[in-house]
């Protein structure tokens, strides 16, 4: 007795008609795209959905950003270069910021959590400049807050190191 089957080659698909004229060998279905060579030029292929997106291939569309060409999004950044003004690409949030260690902050200046250069200390006492009052000892910053405490009426301190 026979059993039913899906598709073994892309002519099976094609033979259906519709959009869905690519054979997924590993499933046995018909699907939109298995490649980008399968999707127009200003689409990409999910290889999750097995669908045709929008998405980019190069540059040509992410002005004043850059294509990621492994994941087909437009991003502000993938490298210090694509950075206006001296600013660092941080590669984790593809953002262009001030600064992503401390090596690239200059006058003694640390890299904060919030990718600025702020005055770097070693104790509360270089600190109190701008309302940032406490030295953080993990970056060696001024803050304004460590603890709850620092934040005076009940306020609470974030993990950014300010007062809400």
């Amino acid at each position: 007795m026979g059993a039913c089957r899906g598709c073994d080659t892309n002519p099976e698909c094609a033979q259906l008609g519709g959009a869905t004229d690519r054979c997924d060998t590993a499933t046995h279905t018909c699907v939109q795209c298995l490649a980008m060579a399968d999707c127009a030029a200003n689409e990409m292929c999910d290889l999750t959905t097995h669908t045709c997106t929008v998405g980019c291939t190069d540059n040509t569309a992410c002005a004043p950003g850059v294509c990621n060409t492994t994941t087909h999004v437009c991003v502000r950044c993938l490298t210090d270069t694509n950075c206006p003004n001296g600013q660092h690409c941080d590669v984790a949030a593809n953002a262009c910021v001030e600064c992503v260690n401390a090596t690239q902050c200059t006058n003694m200046q640390a890299c904060a959590p919030t990718h600025r250069c702020v005055d770097s200390c070693t104790t509360d006492n270089n600190c109190g400049r701008g309302g940032a009052d406490f030295c953080d000892p993990v970056t060696m910053a001024c803050v304004d807050c460590l603890t709850n405490a620092d934040c005076g009426g009940g306020g609470i301190c974030l993990a950014d190191h300010t007062c809400r």
